[in-house]
């Protein structure tokens, strides 16, 4: 229930003037909104909020706009804030009075209140823990592991995925929509042009809870040595969506000379880096399963040529714009040269 700061001359001629307007004592119009006469003729004296709900329906039965609004308070307002004080002085007097037992048992009934009304505690400054929504198995949230497992980080309460500042900047926003559509997250973009980084943070121990769930881990990626979760293993269109997460992360492209019968060519190719040996096996497997022909490193793999290339971007789909960009740019040149 919201009581309602009133400018209190205002306030006064407006609870006076319904009274006037619908013909009726103070005791009427407390009755009108539940409350007894005196309590209405406090509401006129200002020496109480009055109820918004009380104030508006006033309004609506007299004609007589409201006046303008001060200020909103929740109910027990008064308690809250004079309660604090007398408790701050009672600490100071007596000290810590509460047995163990007790304190926990506040604490406990706390977090239930706060878990029954989040929104109001956040009003109040409170810590409250951020709800999420639990997505199921799918192509997107596929993708979004795949991104993590790439550029992401996974600490005791929050996901940080680390981006170029000029290369990923709208696939940073690709990213944030992604994470508040499957998650129902309020992920944020920060930059950190020092390091010409940009980073889509998600914050929350839940949050972190259900990644780990969906099969990643907290902290160092190459110290667990992480693999993509085998629910997406067993799903081919699951691999394919991962698999785009993980190219448009740490993918990329290149140009290579090879010569020919004494002639050098500049051809284009596709690479993907990863120091988590299972991680870069189930991506070369995922390339062989698709029809690729793989070359690579005990770090690296790599796709040669420009119809290869151009057939993974058909297969993979990538989000991030910058690789189409620089095959785009890399076939006008070699037209431009011919």
């Amino acid at each position: 229930m919201t009581r309602l700061v009133l400018n209190k001359t205002e306030q006064k001629e407006f609870l006076m003037g319904v009274c006037k307007e619908l013909e009726i004592h103070t005791e009427q119009a407390g009755e009108l909104v539940g409350i007894c006469g005196r309590n209405y003729r406090d509401w006129i004296h200002g020496k109480l909020l009055p109820r918004k709900d009380a104030i508006e329906k006033l309004s609506e039965m007299s004609g007589i706009p409201t006046p303008k609004i001060v200020e909103e308070r929740g109910e027990w307002w008064s308690g809250r804030v004079n309660g604090r004080v007398g408790g701050l002085k009672r600490f100071k007097k007596y000290g810590l009075t509460l047995t163990k037992e007790e304190v926990i048992r506040g604490g406990h009934i706390s977090q239930v209140k706060r878990a029954e009304n989040p929104e109001y505690y956040r009003s109040l400054g409170c810590n409250v823990p951020t709800k999420f929504v639990t997505p199921q198995h799918s192509c997107e949230l596929a993708e979004f592991l795949g991104i993590v497992l790439g550029d992401g980080g996974l600490t005791d309460g929050q996901c940080e995925i680390s981006l170029h500042m000029v290369d990923d900047i709208q696939f940073a926003e690709h990213v944030r929509k992604l994470a508040n559509r499957l998650f129902g997250a309020k992920s944020s973009i920060s930059s950190y042009a020092k390091h010409n980084v940009i980073k889509v943070v998600i914050s929350g121990v839940k949050f972190i809870d259900m990644l780990e769930d969906f099969g990643l881990k907290r902290g160092n990626k190459i110290k667990h040595q992480v693999d993509i979760p085998d629910w997406i293993k067993n799903n081919p269109k699951y691999v394919r969506a991962c698999m785009r997460g993980l190219y448009d992360t740490d993918g990329g492209t290149f140009t290579h000379n090879h010569i020919v019968n004494g002639h050098r060519y500049i051809n284009f190719g596709l690479t993907f880096t990863s120091a988590s040996r299972p991680l870069l096996s189930s991506y070369k497997a995922g390339l062989k399963q698709n029809g690729f022909d793989i070359h690579g490193t005990d770090l690296n793999v790599f796709l040669y040529g420009t119809k290869t290339a151009k057939r993974f971007f058909d297969v993979f789909e990538p989000s991030n714009p910058k690789s189409r960009a620089r095959l785009a740019q890399y076939v006008a040149e070699v037209a431009r040269v011919k």
